[in-house]
């Protein structure tokens, strides 16, 4: 069975809904009345894949922080008329990419 976790629609939440797993735990000894409390209980199961997408959301904001601090000390080298740009490192980064061969 799947549950929905959290109240907003966002796409985020629904994938993360989806990854998220609630394996109810001997239901069938609840239902019958044998219930055994001390190990009745709901599990929650984490897919592998689950854990890969909050690593990489955790990777990609923390890129994201630095980045924006790159756009901001660029765009203020721009402002002031400071930017400057090495024009034979650009030179050397465009033949390696569409130089001979």
């Amino acid at each position: 069975m799947t549950e929905r976790i959290g109240a907003d629609n966002t796409l985020a939440n629904l994938e993360q809904s989806r990854l998220l797993r609630v394996t109810p735990e001997r239901e069938d000894r609840a239902a019958a009345g044998k219930a055994d409390t001390k190990a009745a209980g709901d599990r929650v199961e984490i897919s592998a894949q689950a854990v890969q997408m909050v690593r990489a959301r955790e990777a990609v904001e923390g890129a994201s922080e630095s980045r924006q601090d790159l756009v901001n000390r660029l765009r203020q080298e721009v402002e002031n008329g400071t930017y400057a740009v090495d024009t034979q490192d650009v030179a050397k980064r465009m033949l390696s990419l569409f130089g001979p061969g």
